[in-house]
């Protein structure tokens, strides 16, 4: 559904939810900034019309979670519109499109399993939270109405999509839906689940995508799974509020992500990513009542900056970092570089526990960062606001 931020926060507090934030929230880490410009940056400078893939902007502060594989048993977060953007492993390769995961967060929903590491779970109720529309919406499906979907057997491949579902959970057959042409495709998810066709155009779609600050036109997604997962439920049409206004949805739950699609919204529009983000704060926080843990996120302090040339062409650099961590409580982050035209920019973030009292005990700290290999010319190195310069022959 679009978003309107005063619609969503007058509903919000309808029900009695607390928001993640009053207001946005500005993007704490580095690697998440790179995660959400990809999609959302040309969405935000007019470049594109089409579905926010997070959201205009962060609505929460940066999070710390449990999880058990994470350094301290604990990883960065933080909540968007339309999904959780996470750092279970900040020493790992953050040229990775994996290296930033976005969570599992429609699964937790509709299963009730809160994850808090690879095989740690805490069991609840599937979510009484609506997969689309008005949050408010008496009528509409929750996640706990596709709950008892998850196991239905996958529609044949090619087949029209006229199947239906109501907020009990109960499938029906509409006929006239035949008329939207959607079918089902097969895959290949270990799910043993379709895909909407409407909704696979769009996860293997191309469009303006902006890579290393610059707008290029590229696939949305490194791969088609990676921003939804796989599919946990068929497609099923079914109608909801939109502003308070009833409209015959097409909906399907993935692993990371509840799709939509409304033939009445303009080009563009028409397939959109579902507020999972909002919700999923909601059960977790609200809901659930589990502490909320703030999380300081800043650039670890650079003393200097060496960058060592190898023979070839274009010249492989690697960037000698050497700086402090000032307490016990900060954590380093992977270095994450950008390239613009002549200038390098390397950022290198610290997490520590906003509340946390920390010894003041400075640690030093040194790592080499590959910058990349570049064409002969004058080059610019920036770490964390450290200036160098270098030249490849």
């Amino acid at each position: 559904m679009c978003r309107f931020p005063s619609v969503v926060a007058v509903v919000l507090l309808a029900l009695g939810i607390v928001a993640p934030s009053a207001a946005a929230a500005p993007i704490a880490s580095s690697a998440f900034y790179t995660t959400w410009a990809r999609t959302d940056q040309p969405v935000a400078s007019g470049a594109v019309s089409r579905t926010w893939m997070w959201g205009p902007s962060a609505d929460s502060g940066p999070l710390l979670e449990p999880y058990a594989e994470s350094p301290g048993g604990q990883r960065l977060v933080q909540y968007f519109d339309k999904a959780r953007l996470e750092l279970t492993h900040p020493n790992g390769d953050s040229s990775s499109p994996w290296y930033v995961t976005t969570g599992l967060l429609a699964e937790e929903l509709i299963t009730g399993n809160l994850q808090l590491g690879d095989t740690t779970f805490h069991h609840f109720a599937p979510a009484q939270v609506n997969v689309a529309g008005d949050l408010n919406d008496p009528n509409g499906p929750t996640y706990a109405s596709f709950s008892g979907l998850m196991g239905v057997a996958p529609l044949a491949s090619g087949a029209v999509i006229t199947q239906t579902v109501d907020r009990a959970g109960r499938v029906g057959s509409d006929g006239s839906l035949a008329s939207e042409h959607v079918t089902a495709t097969d895959v290949g998810a270990p799910t043993n689940h379709t895909v909407a066709s409407v909704f696979w155009a769009f996860m293997t779609s191309t469009g303006p995508i902006e890579v290393d600050g610059q707008t290029t036109a590229g696939p949305l997604f490194p791969n088609p799974f990676y921003a939804t997962g796989y599919p946990l439920t068929e497609a099923y049409w079914t109608s909801v509020l939109v502003g308070g206004v009833s409209k015959q949805v097409l909906v399907q739950v993935f692993e990371r992500r509840v799709l939509t699609y409304t033939p009445s919204n303009p080009a563009g529009w028409q397939v959109e990513s579902g507020n999972v983000g909002l919700q999923y704060y909601a059960w977790r926080y609200q809901q659930l009542g589990l502490p909320v843990e703030a999380a300081t996120v800043s650039p670890l302090p650079v003393t200097g900056v060496t960058v060592s040339l190898s023979a070839g062409q274009p010249v492989p650099a690697v960037a000698h970092v050497t700086g402090y961590v000032p307490n016990t409580c900060a954590t380093p982050q992977a270095p994450v570089v950008t390239l613009g035209g002549q200038t390098v920019t390397v950022r290198i973030d610290m997490v520590q526990p906003t509340n946390a009292v920390c010894a003041q005990v400075a640690t030093p700290y040194s790592r080499d960062v590959p910058l990349g290999a570049f064409a002969r010319g004058d080059y610019t190195l920036l770490v964390n606001g450290f200036k160098t310069t270098f030249h490849a022959s």
